[in-house]
């Protein structure tokens, strides 16, 4: 994950934060922004099921692609920067 933030910061310029709070914490807060959001009507980038979504444990097997001799026109780190250049 930290590698992926880094190359989104990169890409947008920001400088790179790597703030580590206790997953209770973030579960916590994300649950305040809920109760925020009700009672404002508005919508906030933190959320209780974003911060456990982000925290999640993801991980995909490539392995079975080989057998297709799919070659990515493009990397992965490219990918991601080409993506955020275009939605941000």
């Amino acid at each position: 994950m930290n590698e992926l933030t880094d190359i989104i910061c990169d890409t947008l310029n920001k400088k790179k934060n790597h703030l580590r709070l206790p997953y209770s914490l973030g579960l916590l807060a994300g649950s305040c922004f809920d109760l925020l959001a009700k009672i404002t009507g508005e919508k906030y980038p933190i959320s209780r099921i974003r911060i456990e979504k982000f925290c999640a444990r993801t991980q995909f097997k490539s392995d079975e692609i080989k057998q297709y001799d799919f070659n990515p026109p493009v990397s992965l780190k490219e990918g991601i920067i080409r993506t955020v250049r275009e939605e941000f």
